[in-house]
């Protein structure tokens, strides 16, 4: 049984470029299709057109994907409608926790690797994650810690390297 990985993307460009991406999933959650077997005004190469669960939301659609995030198929989505977005994904099963922005037709995609996930725990006498000797009710708040401060760092090394 596949382990679904939560997706949520958020498109940016003109309102038409958006309107038109919105019926796209709009259909797809209507067909219940993966999007490769939908007609659809482009070709998707795609490997990862599994999606289950569409709902659009200003702008941002929300779906699952069976264990990992399907990226590629963003971008082709992205670069047929002459688009950016900012993805973040999660799959706790496998460990996958992550953010990908396409802008200009480049990918930067930064993801908690598994010594990430061993920085916390989870207490079960008290029902609560540690990290860093403090308490959380849920691992997300601490996901996204790490997430940020691996992005921060990676920033920084950016800079590092063009001085």
């Amino acid at each position: 049984m596949a382990n679904f990985c939560e997706n949520h993307v958020t498109f940016k460009g003109s309102n038409q470029n958006l309107h038109n991406v919105k019926l796209i999933f709009d259909k797809q959650q209507e067909e219940d299709l993966p999007i490769d077997e939908m007609n659809l005004p482009f070709t998707v190469k795609s490997e990862r057109c599994d999606m289950t669960d569409v709902n659009w939301e200003d702008g941002t659609v929300y779906f699952q994907t069976w264990w990992v995030p399907n990226t590629d198929l963003m971008i082709e989505i992205a670069d047929h409608f002459e688009l950016e977005f900012e993805s973040y994904y999660h799959e706790p099963g496998c460990e996958i926790y992550g953010q990908a922005n396409y802008s200009n037709g480049c990918l930067s995609k930064f993801e908690l690797d598994e010594t990430d996930f061993a920085k916390f725990r989870y207490d079960d006498d008290n029902g609560v994650y540690i990290y860093r000797r403090k308490e959380y009710d849920c691992e997300d708040e601490i996901l996204e810690v790490l997430l940020a401060r691996k992005i921060k760092n990676a920033s920084r090394s950016v800079m590092k390297k063009a001085a």
